[in-house]
């Protein structure tokens, strides 16, 4: 009698257990594909989202939407950051380092027309990280909504995207896709390398 008590409160105890570790792995789930879809891919309620890739001028090349309110692209003419204003931008991210000719003429340009303007040059090596986890935390603010991420050509902005969605919790090969698609050339060596992907990996893209 004693063994069978015994047996029904070990029986009671494992339920509970994994009733627990079942609750904590749906909890922990959930907050992996939260992260996921964070913003600027969740949807907030009153702010303007930035315009479908078609809709923007060719003054803005290679011009990309990546999420409901963030965009990827290259060289911007001063016409350009009109149509830029105009479309409702509230942030430019330049990736370009400093001593481009165009770089400080930009960023006055970016005053003048009201549209906040930041500057995180691209690194090609681990120090790329830094400015990953400040675009991290522009990304996350929804004043900044809708947000720009340019470079001369696109491939730098494609590539700190991919850096930003592979922060994010998505899988490397994926976040390499992503990046591709938001404009990721010449730099996807640089990519495949801080990510931990080898060329193998090309399959999955």
């Amino acid at each position: 009698m004693n063994r069978l008590i015994i047996a029904a409160v070990l029986g009671l105890l494992a339920a509970c257990t994994g009733t627990s570790n079942s609750h904590e792995a749906s909890e922990t789930g959930a907050k992996s594909v939260a992260k996921i879809v964070s913003p600027p891919h969740s949807i907030v309620e009153g702010v303007a989202r930035a315009p479908l890739t078609e809709e923007l001028s060719p003054r803005v090349t290679n011009y990309v939407r990546v999420a409901p309110y963030a965009a990827t692209a290259g060289a911007i003419t001063e016409l350009g950051f009109e149509q830029i204003n105009q479309s409702g931008f509230n942030l430019v991210v330049d990736l370009r380092i400093p001593d481009d000719l165009s770089f400080e003429q930009e960023g006055q340009i970016a005053s003048q027309l009201n549209v906040r303007y930041v500057s995180l040059p691209f690194a090609e090596n681990k120090r790329v990280w830094r400015n990953v986890d400040r675009l991290a935390l522009l990304l996350e603010d929804s004043s900044n909504y809708p947000v720009l991420i340019h470079c001369g050509s696109g491939n730098k902005a494609g590539a700190m995207w991919a850096f930003y969605r592979a922060r994010q919790g998505v899988p490397g090969h994926l976040a390499l896709k992503e990046g591709m698609e938001a404009g990721l050339t010449k730099a996807e060596p640089l990519v495949r390398e801080l990510l931990g992907l080898d060329r193998t990996d090309l399959n999955e893209v």
